[in-house]
């Protein structure tokens, strides 16, 4: 509640002072016919004041006084006197008894009038109202059209006890009004009137207060949480507008010609400008309110029947635009600032709250509507633009500056200037700049007024002055002159203001045909149908219109063909409003009689829709409403069998299907207030908390922080939960909390600090940009043996922005042989004399190893084209470049064997490391104390589940669910929307879908959440003609969730302004790089330069073309639709997202881009900027190549990339990544290409840990695990196994003409390569495809070829029809996917001779199967099931077992594909491209709900085939995402090859007949065994070498600790000897007077005597209290936090014993112990020392040691490169001719990714 005038009622009260008394007049209501008299007002009730009695100030009454309710009934007789500010009263008299006492001096009289039969004598203005004014007012649709009088209450004020009661009972009757869906009777009314809010009652939620637990108690029941925290912040907000002031406003409109007309109040509180409204103005307009608290929103609804009140801020009501005639509030004070969604221009302005107010007022007010607000001086006199603004839109009509002390005598805190402001809008105003009221002027020495108030001084009611305010700032004060009233102000200047300036709006043809729109239909869904007096209407976003009949539909008017048509729409929303109405009553738990009847309402409505037009679902329907937002609700209310035409109910016709939410107002425990804060708000809310454990705040916070619950976060002060505060960068927060001194926090945050991890432990890669370019130009100088002072060295910079290294190299003459000779390439002899060969030396091959480019040397020569104009040619020179990547390997090598080398430069290296990458610990996300109040209770979430739908919920970070298919993706988006949204955390939420599931998604988003506010995209919502009008319903509705495919979710286009403006940022981030650069003579720095000028230029260009397109203006602008959180479902496909990178034509590495992933990065990139929050699921986010974990990031973490100073994929890269070159099986499957691939990976730790940070997993195994544990008890939940516990391969021997057309396809090959071929008639891409068709069937090449026995298809058929034999008792399905050939529609060919001619491996194969015995009608092609309806249809015969064998291909058996239940086994015919297309295959059958627990899945591999090749391509996509997702973690680097997934492996070695490739398998495993051993020794050495480095420190140090402990030894032996604890004969204690004690209990008192009275402090300092054993005896405090401690001083040291004990025995037991084991640490000492000898003799041992397998490496590798140049098939593959221009354009591309 914002305003002044918000919280409490305001009652009327009238005084007249005769003999020292008040004397009340008592009135009874009289009732009046409206029919017959229009003389009538709505009912007015005020309280008469607030406080506590002792603030009563100058009461007259004493305790004891009754009170009573005044109703009003005014004659037009009245009229005159009221507008005077005086009412008159009349009819007979009655009391309400109700206990009171007190009074208070807030009083006002009225002359003239009589009272009790008395005239009075004296009167003053209205002077009194209190802050929330509860009026009542005549109900127009009461069935008894009755006037209410007015009644007053007796002029006393009410005990704090009392008010609270009174409030209390008011409380009751509105959950009484509430539990029975019903208006307010009058005795109801009555009661609600007593509430004056809590104003002035602080100690009822004092919660150590306890005089009124037992109220405390009663009100926490009563309110809500929300509404409670709202109650409790009003009692120090709680202040009154004045009667008069209100009336006065309406005396000023009355002259300015507003008599009647749409009303609005824009802060309405409980209705005080509404209770004061003249009766004629009231009875005869239409009335609205706004209001942000409540519960005072729904008071002021049942006390005011004729006013329209919506319970939300002003700056997001559903009112219309363009709309009122009067706008009228005391609007909220304050300087801050509200955000508002639908009017975002005005955000731009930045206006505090009250300045805003009245520029959101002037868009609801029509043209010459009328603006009348209260309002802080700051609008008039404040420095914002708010005026120039008024000035633009309205006529300023008046304004009047208020005494400072009005609200001040009225309950408020402090003096308030107020000013009273009239506005007239005009939209075709003459805007006068130099207009009056926008000038001001010094007045004072500090302070300016607004000129019209110097222009104007009358309507200043009182002397300017100024003073200090509070905050020590100067303001004015208007103070009034003691003997004039208020009221004589107002008559002074009412004259002042234009007199008839209103004009009531005129109503044109085209508004009657096309309605404007109005308060009622305001709320209803824009574009929609609405049924209104029977008749059926239209809803567009400004008006609506009758629905007509005809038979030429227009695209822009709804109408329907037939009257049925129009009947049946009728019918189908009465039914979709009626179960919305009855959503609606299960949330509100409204009396049970009333939902059944309701329900039985709805069954009565869905029986006769269905008896007279059939089910919702049929066609003829369900597509009337096709584009109506009731659509999903529709749908969702019956169960429609397609097959058998026929329906069902759903639940909600016989069930709840929404639970109540049951409030906890009262928790037993710490732990349990925590849970239930954090499901209320969604953070630690410290007054909620208190209020649940009955305690203070501050007795919550110390607890929370002393059991490390929770921490205090040292920048905001905000309080974080443990699990959150003790996650993410951990070094990051120590130096935070080290700087602001937080102890507690630093030790918590060291205890999860992530081990530190070893030189052996990082791989270290040249070129890595976080290695320093000290070490990178050190190791150049290593390398290429030249001396560090060397004016000839290497010049080496990096510039993070394009995180590109430039070098320059010395003089020709300067270069050492080293570089030339045994790092450069030399010339090969057997190029032709024309081409010219470039030098490739050390220099430039460094160059391109630290800037991620694979060597590549090329010869050059030019040619002349017949024009005569000369072009440089190149080509690739396989030798020299075979034997330049052959040094990049050397040179690699030698840098991983340098680098660690040095202690220190390994020492800084591995704290570099740690601190940038090994930083993160993971958030371990519980989201078990999420209650989900708002999901229909027939589902239940898994744990996991709720833990992923916490993470999601998570403001701090995005989310990727990478989760596996049946883990429940689609709910958790849901169920996380949902609760963001009813915590407050998001506002408006878009989920994008794939197309063909976005009706499914809507029907399961109204299953889980039946009373969401959903909004559905379909294709014509997003035709040109309807985006402008749908996205402009996005960005001005308030909805639970917005639906929408990714077809359509690319049609909403960015604005052009803010592309040019994201890409000036761009610009603005080069300029200020290149300034600084530009200072320097260095010539790599202006390398720099350069690029970034080329960068930039290219920027400026697309600037360019942004600004001369053509603007769409169908469309309201992504950035304006007011989105903060996007779920993306099946967000791989948007992984074609662009990355510069040099690592060109390697494979691995990105080299596709979509528009598409563009246009979804930059809208991520809008949402995150403006707080809001992306969660991508897919079930394969890495299909293709690791690279895509990248994109993935740049998605979701781009800022942590940054912070790691990853910018582009070469710098991600080259820390977690390298290229390797290796040999793969060639196209024709018997021989290796040598080829570049990027698919060595390291520190993978590191790299997963920082994806985990949004990246929350759930892998088959993880999931399997999950749901065996599961204790929900759902049927057939966990997903079957292999049979056998891995795929079935079986293995196809090669038919005689599939081996002779294999070796066709290496000759083709050949030619290929060679160049002999034209590429439009033969290419690779064509050899593929033909290879893999002969794989399957030679038939696919040539129809003529045989149809072969053994071949692949009869045994697929016989290996399908053995499976279905065997389970036919249970009618068990098998799938066949087979993605390389595609049944036709025409009818097979026949041959002439009963055969049939082959067409494709569709038919084939079900030609075999019905040879077989399997009948045809139960086997079926997916391709001929071409719409939703038949696939659904099949879907449901296949899971009954009708239909049992399915043939289809990926993409049409893709997501939405649910035919699992007798699923037994699976078929691979082919084998597809992508990794994650077995996965989408294999997630068909092994998914939840099928009904065996092992299944079959058969890979079918023909030997010496492309199936061997396929094979290897899809392991190479799939290995590495196993061991991403699988490891145990302790694997830290891992190659994507044959290891790691053994049944890709085990095919591959199946498929390849050549047994030099089995020679090669073996060695290659034993490479990679050797390798695996010298890095393991490698690990020892760098070990070795720490121990080289640290032990004789070490040794050291242990032998001076040596040397205290042998003399303290010899010091204490005597003692040792002589002294036990067992009798006092042995025990001998000096306190610190030299008395010796012979008894423990004695010695230990003594000691007690010397300390007592000391506190802690003084312990700062030991304290010598006496000898024991020749040591002295300290007490002191702990250097650990233990508090005071014993101590014992030896001639060499102090030494800790143990903190003090109240046991004396115990203290002398440890000091005796402490000194008795010295000679044990004196033997342990000696024994650590020899230890630490014998490690270091072997630590320098092991440095100088060589790797003993040395030469068996080299010899593997030897082999290894001997059978790879046998296998190596590729031969001039690379030497593609290129023109030198095109390479050149190529290299000088942006390496920044814009």
């Amino acid at each position: 509640m914002r305003k002044w005038d918000m919280l409490s009622h305001i009652f009327l009260a009238f005084f007249e002072r005769i003999h020292g008394k008040i004397y009340m007049r008592k009135i009874k209501k009289k009732g009046v016919n409206v029919d017959e008299s229009n003389r009538f007002e709505q009912l007015s009730l005020f309280e008469l004041c607030m406080g506590d009695d002792e603030s009563s100030r100058g009461s007259e009454t004493s305790e004891g006084k009754k009170q009573s309710i005044i109703y009003h009934f005014e004659g037009e007789e009245s009229r005159a006197v009221e507008q005077s500010g005086i009412s008159a009263l009349s009819g007979d008299q009655f009391t309400l008894h109700a206990g009171a006492e007190g009074t208070g001096n807030n009083v006002s009289s009225i002359t003239g009038i009589e009272l009790d039969g008395k005239i009075t004598e004296e009167g003053t203005a209205f002077e009194s109202s209190q802050r929330n004014n509860m009026a009542v007012g005549s109900d127009s649709k009461s069935a008894t059209n009755q006037v209410l009088e007015r009644v007053h209450l007796e002029d006393e004020r009410l005990s704090t006890r009392t008010k609270i009661q009174y409030n209390i009972e008011a409380l009751k009757t509105v959950r009484q009004l509430q539990k029975e869906n019903r208006t307010a009777t009058l005795p109801e009314k009555e009661k609600l009137a007593r509430f004056s809010g809590f104003g002035g009652c602080p100690h009822v939620f004092n919660e150590s207060d306890t005089d009124y637990t037992l109220e405390r108690k009663e009100i926490k029941e009563l309110l809500t949480v929300h509404e409670y925290a709202n109650a409790k912040e009003s009692t120090l907000t709680s202040f009154y507008t004045p009667l008069n002031v209100i009336d006065n406003i309406y005396r000023i409109l009355e002259r300015m010609g507003f008599n009647q007309g749409k009303v609005i109040e824009t802060s309405m509180g409980n209705g005080n400008f509404f209770g004061r409204m003249p009766n004629d103005m009231y009875v005869n307009s239409t009335l609205c309110g706004v209001e942000l608290d409540s519960m005072s929103a729904t008071i002021s609804g049942y006390l005011y029947d004729k006013v329209e009140v919506e319970n939300t801020g002003f700056e997001s009501n559903s009112y219309p635009n363009n709309y009122f005639d009067l706008a009228i509030s005391n609007v909220p004070f304050g300087f801050f600032q509200v955000h508002d969604m639908q009017e975002r221009d005005l955000n731009e302005h930045h206006w505090n709250i009250h300045n805003y107010f009245f520029a959101k007022a002037l868009k609801k007010v029509r043209n010459g509507g009328v603006v009348a607000f209260i309002t802080s001086t700051d609008t008039m006199d404040g420095k914002s633009d708010i005026l120039s603004y008024i000035n633009e839109k309205a006529d300023f009509l008046g304004a009047l500056r208020l005494p400072s002390n009005l609200f001040h005598e009225n309950g408020a805190n402090t003096d308030v200037a107020c000013d009273i402001v009239f506005l007239k809008r005009n939209d075709e105003k003459e805007v006068k700049r130099d207009a009056l009221f926008t000038q001001r002027r010094y007045v004072t020495e500090h302070r300016q007024m607004n000129d019209y108030f110097v222009m104007h001084p009358d309507h200043v009611f009182g002397r300017v002055t100024e003073e200090k305010g509070q905050f020590d700032n100067y303001v004015l004060k208007v103070t009034t002159d003691k003997d004039k009233s208020l009221q004589i102000y107002f008559d002074a200047v009412i004259n002042d203001f234009p007199e008839g300036i209103y004009e009531e709006e005129q109503i044109s043809e085209e508004q009657q045909m096309f309605i404007p729109m109005d308060v009622q239909h305001s709320k209803l869904a824009v574009n929609a149908f609405f049924v209104e007096n029977d008749k059926l209407y239209f809803k567009e976003a400004d008006y609506y219109y009758a629905v007509g009949i005809t038979n030429k539909p227009d695209e822009d008017i709804a109408s329907f063909k037939s009257e049925t048509d129009r009947l049946k729409a009728i019918c189908l929303i009465k039914l979709a409003d009626t179960a919305n109405e009855l959503i609606r009553m299960q949330v509100n738990d409204v009396d049970e009689i009333l939902y059944l009847g309701k329900r039985a309402e709805l069954n009565a409505l869905y029986d006769d829709f269905v008896k007279e037009y059939g089910p919702i679902h049929k066609r003829t329907n369900i597509r009337l409403l096709d584009n109506d937002p009731r659509m999903a609700l529709l749908d969702s209310l019956e169960n429609y069998d397609t097959k058998t035409k026929r329906a069902s109910k759903t639940q909600i016709f016989s069930e709840r299907t929404i639970q109540p939410k049951r409030e906890i107002k009262a928790v037993e425990s710490l732990e349990d207030a925590v849970r239930v804060s954090l499901d209320t708000y969604a953070y630690l809310n410290l007054e909620y908390m208190s209020s649940l454990l009955s305690v203070t705040e501050e007795s919550v916070q110390k607890e929370l922080l002393d059991k490390k619950i929770a921490f205090i976060q040292p920048e905001s002060g905000k309080l974080l939960m443990a699990d959150e505060y003790l996650s993410g960068d951990i070094y990051e927060k120590i130096e935070i909390a080290e700087r602001y001194g937080f102890d507690n926090n630093i030790e918590a945050l060291k205890s999860v600090l992530p081990e530190p991890l070893s030189a052996e432990d990082i791989h270290v890669q040249l070129g890595a940009q976080w290695v320093p370019i000290e070490y990178i130009r050190e190791f150049s100088s290593h390398i290429f043996k030249e001396s560090g002072y060397d004016y000839s060295r290497m010049r080496i910079d990096y510039d993070e922005y394009s995180a590109k290294y430039f070098t320059t190299q010395p003089s020709r003459w300067n270069i050492n042989s080293e570089v030339t000779l045994n790092w450069g390439v030399q010339k090969s002899d057997n190029v032709d004399f024309w081409k010219s060969q470039p030098d490739y030396n050390g220099y430039d091959l460094f160059t391109d190893i630290i800037n991620s480019r694979m060597p590549e040397i090329r010869n050059y020569w030019t040619e002349e084209d017949d024009d005569g104009k000369i072009h440089r040619k190149s080509e690739i020179n396989p030798e020299r470049t075979a034997q330049a990547r052959q040094l990049a390997e050397d040179l690699e090598q030698e840098f991983e064997d340098w680098i660690y080398q040095d202690y220190e430069r390994k020492k800084d290296l591995v704290d570099i490391y740690n601190h940038r990458f090994n930083n993160i610990r993971n958030r371990v996300y519980n989201g078990s104390f999420i209650s989900f109040p708002e999901m229909a209770p027939s589902y239940n979430l898994e744990p996991y589940q709720k833990n992923a739908i916490a993470r999601i919920m998570d403001t701090n970070t995005n989310t990727l669910l990478w989760q596996q298919v049946g883990a429940g993706k689609t709910f958790e988006m849901v169920a996380s929307g949902m609760e963001m949204k009813r915590l407050g955390l998001r506002n408006k939420i878009l989920y994008v879908v794939p197309n063909h599931i976005v009706s499914q998604w809507a029907n399961d988003f109204l299953r889980l959440y039946p009373n969401a506010n959903v909004l559905v995209a379909t294709k014509k919502d997003m035709s040109k003609q309807r985006r402008m009008a749908f996205t402009t319903k996005i960005a001005t509705g308030n909805y639970d969730a917005i639906i929408m495919a990714h077809s359509s979710f690319k049609m909403i286009s960015i604005g052009t302004d803010l592309q040019i403006e994201l890409m000036r940022k761009q610009m603005d981030e080069m300029n200020a790089a290149i300034e600084q650069l530009d200072n320097s003579y260095n010539e790599n720095q202006t390398k720099i330069v350069k690029q970034l000028e080329r960068t930039k230029k290219s920027i400026e260009m697309q600037i360019q073309r942004l600004a001369d397109s053509r603007r769409d203006e169908n469309v309201v602008p992504f950035e304006n639709l007011g989105i903060d959180y996007m779920f993306v479902d099946e967000a791989h496909e948007f992984k074609n997202l662009f990355s510069y990178t040099a690592m060109r034509n390697i494979a691995g590495v990105p080299q596709q881009n979509s528009a598409k992933a563009m246009d979804m990065y930059m809208k991520c990139k809008i949402i995150e900027d403006n707080g809001g929050g992306i969660c991508f699921a897919t079930g394969t986010p890495v299909t293709n190549t690791m690279a895509e974990l990248y994109t993935m990031q740049r998605y979701l973490q781009e800022n942590d990339l940054r912070k790691q100073n990853i910018r582009c994929f070469d710098a991600w890269a080259k820390t977690f990544g390298k290229v390797t070159n290796s040999f793969e099986i060639s196209v024709d499957g018997s021989g290796f290409v040598n080829r570049s691939r990027f698919c060595k990976f390291f520190n993978m730790e590191e790299l997963m840990n920082h994806f985990r940070q949004v990246a929350e997993i759930q892998t088959a195994g993880m999931l399997r695990k999950s749901l065996e544990e599961s204790v929900l008890g759902r049927v057939k939940a966990v997903p079957p196994k292999h049979i056998g516990g891995k795929p079935t391969v079986i293995a196809i021997e090669p038919s005689d003409v599939l081996e002779n057309y294999i070796s066709e396809i290496v000759e083709r090959t050949e030619s290929i390569h060679n160049g002999n071929v034209d590429p439009h008639i033969d290419n690779m891409l064509k050899i593929t495809s033909d290879s893999k068709k002969a794989s399957i069937d030679m038939r696919l090449i040539d129809p003529n070829y045989p149809d072969e026995e053994n071949g692949k298809l009869w045994t697929i058929a016989k290996q399908v029809y053995q499976i279905y034999k065997d389970y036919d008792n249970d009618k068990a399905t098998q799938l066949i996917f087979c993605d390389s050939s595609t049944p036709h529609k025409n009818e097979m060919e026949d041959d002439g001779e009963g055969s049939y001619v082959f067409s494709n491996v569709y038919d084939d194969l079900k030609i075999k199967f019905v040879k077989l015995g399997i009948p045809e009608n139960e086997i079926a092609f997916i391709h001929d099931y071409d719409t939703e309806l038949k696939k659904q249809n099949l879907f449901e015969k296949m899971n009954k077992g009708e239909m049992r064998v399915l043939i289809g291909s990926t993409p049409k058996l893709g997501a939405g594909t649910n035919i699992q239940e007798r699923m037994i086994a699976i078929h691979h015919v082919d084998v597809p491209w992508r990794a994650s297309d077995i996965e989408q295959q294999n997630g068909r059958a092994f998914r939840q709900g099928n009904m065996y627990n092992e299944i079959y899945e058969f890979r079918y591999v023909t030997k010496k085939s492309f199936d061997a090749y396929s094979w290897q391509m899809v392991e190479t996509k799939s290995s590495y995402v196993t061991q991403l997702l699988e490891g145990t973690g302790d694997t830290r680097e891992f190659e994507e090859d044959t290891q790691n997934s053994f049944s890709y492996a085990e095919v591959k070695a199946i498929a390849s007949g050549n047994p030099i490739i089995k020679e090669k398998f073996e060695v290659d495993n034993e490479v990679k065994r050797l390798e695996t051993m010298r890095r393991s020794w490698q690990k020892k050495k760098l070990q070795a070498q720490d121990d080289v480095a640290l032990l004789p420190d070490r040794i050291e140090t242990e032998k001076k600790y040596r040397t205290i402990l042998a003399e303290e030894c010899e010091y204490f032996r005597d003692e040792i000897e002589a002294n036990n604890l067992r009798d006092t004969e042995h025990f001998t204690f000096f306190d610190v007077k030299g008395n010796e004690y012979h008894d423990l209990k004695e010695a230990w008192d003594a000691i007690q005597e010397c300390t007592k009275g000391y506190k802690l402090n003084d312990f700062k300092e030991n304290k010598f209290v006496g000898r024991f054993m020749k040591a002295d005896v300290l007490i002191g405090l702990g250097l650990a936090g233990e508090g005071i401690v014993i101590k014992l001083k030896t001639p060499l040291r102090t030494i800790n014993v143990d903190s003090v004990n109240p046991v004396g025995r115990v203290n002398f037991n440890r000091m005796y112990k402490r000194i008795n084991d010295i000679r044990y640490s004196l033997n342990k000492t000696i024994e650590t020392i020899q230890n630490y000898e014998g490690n270091l003799k072997i630590a320098k041992e092991m440095v100088n040691k060589p790797f003993e397998l040395q030469d068996e490496l080299a010899s593997a590798r030897i082999r290894q490169k001997e059978i790879n140049k046998i296998l190596d098939t590729s031969g001039n593959e690379n030497s593609k001719v290129v023109v030198e221009d095109d390479l050149e354009e190529e290299r000088n591309e942006s390496c920044m990714e814009l």
